[in-house]
C-alpha cells in the first residue's frame, strides 16, 4: 500500500517486519506518547505511511514433505511452506526431544531460504507456545513456562495483566536472540539480513507490569462507531453491529475461518481499557526495539546497516464500530508505518507522501544492497524513492484479501485520492475520495453522479492487475 517514509538520522528499528496489527494512525498516536512523557525514543523521526498488502496463504498442505524435485518461484514461497509446516508443531504436550528435531528439521529443510530460523507462534498468553521461544524459556530456568500461557478459549478481561516475567516475555526472547546473532555476524565479518518480528501490539491486549498500568484508560480516546454510516456498505458491513450476527451466508466448504466475521460490539469501558493496555504493549516494544538499536551502535554497525520498521496490517480498536483485524478495507487497517534509515544513503528528517506496498520491501532491500532482483519478484524497487531520488515510483497500489473462493474475496485499488473495493461476483462495492471524506463515511459506489467516475478505476485497476504479475521465464530459444 501507500507508504509515508519515517526516515531518521540514526537507526530507529531493525531490519524486517516488526510489530503486528499497528497502523500508522497507532503509530503516530504512541510515537507522541513515547516523546512527550516517559519513553526516549532514539533519532529525528520522519514518517512514511504504507499499506498493508493481504494476500491468500496458497500454501500446500503442511504435512506433505517437500518432494526433491520442487523448485519454487522465489526463494520465498519454499521458506513460508517450511515455516508454515514447523508452526503446526505447536502443542505443549512435544517433549523437549522431539522439539529439538524439529528445530534440526527447520534448520536441514531450508535450502533456499533463510540459513537460520528461530520461531514462536503464539500472541499474548495463547496456548500454542512452544517451538524455539518455549526452549529458550527452559534454558533460563523456567520449565513451568507453561502456566502463564492459557487454554485457547479460556477467558480474559480487559485491562487484565499479563503474570509472566519480563526475563521470559517473548519480546526479551526475540531481542536477546537478534543481538546475539548479529554478535556472530560482526564477529564472522558477515553480511546478515535479519528479520527480528515482533508479536505486539496484538489481540487479546496483555502486558506485564509495570507496562500494565502505565496508561489510564478513563484517559484515552475511544472511537465510536457512527450511526446510520453502514447503510450504503456492503451487507457483512451491517452484521458487525448485531450481537449474533448470521455470517453462514459467506462461509464456503472450502474456505478458511473469515477474520472480523462476528459481532464487533464491545462496551466502551473494555476499549478503552484494551487501548490503555495496547499503549503499554506498545511502550514494551519500544524498550525492546531500543535494545537491539543499543547493539547496533555497541557492535559499530549502525553506520552501515539499513533499518526498517514496519507491519503488516493496522488494528481497529473502536473506529467504525469495529475491533481487531477486520473485513473493512480502512484506512485504519491497511494503513501502516515504514519507517527506514541509512546513515548517508537515506536522507534524514524527510517525508515522502508516495504510493508504497510491503510487496516492495523485498526488491527495495535488494537494490539497495547492490544485488540482482529477480525477474520473478512481485513489487517494485522504491530504492529511488527512499534515497531522495524521486518523488514516487507507483500510481497505486492494491491490496488483497481472500477468506473464502468466491463470498469473501476483495481486491481494493488505491491511488493518491481514491478507493475503490471490489468482490468478486458482487454488484455491491465502496468507493471512497480519501481527499474530501479521509474518515470513508460517503460511500461513493452507487451514486449517479459518480458512475463514470467509478468505470474510470475499474480501467485502471484492471491494468494495474496486469502489470503486478511477474515476468515469464525468458525464451532461450524460438518455438
Amino acid at each position: 500500500g501507500p507508504c509515508q517514509l519515517l526516515q531518521t538520522e540514526k537507526p530507529f528499528v531493525l531490519v524486517g517486519v516488526v510489530g503486528t496489527g499497528m497502523s500508522i494512525e497507532l503509530f503516530e498516536m504512541c510515537l507522541r506518547t513515547l516523546l512527550e512523557e516517559r519513553v526516549p525514543v532514539g533519532g529525528d523521526v520522519v514518517k512514511q505511511r504504507s499499506r498493508a498488502e493481504t494476500r491468500p496463504s496458497g500454501v500446500p498442505d503442511p504435512g506433505n514433505p517437500l518432494p526433491d524435485t520442487w523448485r519454487p518461484v522465489g526463494h520465498h514461497v519454499r521458506r513460508r511452506r517450511v515455516l508454515r509446516e514447523v508452526s503446526e508443531h505447536r502443542t505443549h504436550e512435544r517433549d523437549v526431544d522431539e522439539r529439538w528435531a524439529l528445530a534440526e528439521q527447520v534448520r536441514t529443510r531450508l535450502q533456499n531460504g533463510f540459513q537460520h530460523v528461530e520461531l514462536a507462534r503464539n500472541h499474548t498468553d495463547e496456548s500454542h507456545a512452544g517451538q524455539h521461544y518455549a526452549l529458550w524459556m527452559e534454558e533460563k530456568g523456567h520449565d513451568d513456562w507453561r502456566k502463564y500461557f492459557k487454554p485457547e478459549h479460556a477467558p480474559r478481561q480487559p485491562g487484565e495483566s499479563w503474570d509472566i516475567p519480563e526475563e521470559i516475555h517473548y519480546n526479551t526472547w526475540i531481542a536477546e536472540r537478534t543481538n546475539a546473532l548479529m554478535e556472530q555476524y560482526s564477529d564472522n565479518d558477515e553480511s546478515f539480513f535479519l528479520w527480528a518480528s515482533f508479536f505486539d501490539p496484538h489481540p487479546g491486549y496483555m502486558v506485564p507490569e509495570p507496562y500494565a498500568s502505565m496508561y489510564d484508560p478513563e484517559e484515552v480516546t475511544v472511537p465510536e462507531h457512527r450511526e446510520g454510516e453502514f447503510d450504503d456498505k456492503p451487507p457483512y458491513f451491517k452484521l458487525s453491529q448485531q450481537d449474533n450476527p448470521d455470517f453462514s451466508a459467506f462461509q464456503e466448504k472450502d474456505g478458511n475461518a473469515i477474520h472480523g466475521a462476528g459481532s464487533h460490539l464491545r462496551s466502551r469501558e473494555d476499549k478503552a481499557k484494551n487501548i490503555a493496555t495496547m499503549y503499554g504493549m506498545m511502550t514494551m516494544l519500544d524498550e525492546y526495539i531500543g535494545r537491539i538499536l543499543d547493539k547496533l551502535d555497541e557492535l559499530g554497525l549502525a553506520e552501515s546497516t539499513l533499518v526498517c520498521f514496519t507491519s503488516d496490517h493496522g488494528d481497529f480498536w473502536g473506529q467504525h464500530g469495529l475491533t481487531a483485524k477486520a473485513i473493512h478495507h480502512y484506512e485504519d487497517l491497511l494503513r501502516i508505518p515504514l519507517v527506514v534509515s541509512m546513515p548517508g544513503i537515506i536522507p534524514a528528517d524527510t517525508v515522502s507522501n508516495s504510493l508504497q506496498s510491503t510487496v516492495d520491501l523485498a526488491q527495495t532491500f535488494l537494490s539497495i544492497a547492490g544485488l540482482p532482483v529477480p525477474r520473478s519478484m512481485t513489487g517494485v524497487d522504491e530504492k529511488d524513492v527512499w534515497v531522495g531520488d524521486a518523488e514516487n515510483i507507483r500510481n497505486h497500489v492494491i491490496v488483497e484479501n481472500q477468506h473464502q473462493p468466491t463470498t469473501m474475496n476483495m481486491r481494493t485499488f488505491i491511488n493518491n485520492r481514491y478507493k475503490l473495493t471490489v468482490h468478486f461476483n458482487q454488484d455491491y462495492g465502496t468507493l471512497y475520495d480519501l481527499e474530501e471524506d479521509p474518515g470513508e463515511y460517503e460511500n461513493l459506489w452507487d451514486r449517479p453522479e459518480c458512475q463514470e467516475l467509478k468505470q474510470n478505476l475499474l480501467l485502471k485497476f484492471i491494468h494495474g492487475e496486469m502489470a503486478k504479475a511477474p515476468l515469464p521465464m525468458p525464451r532461450i530459444t524460438r518455438a
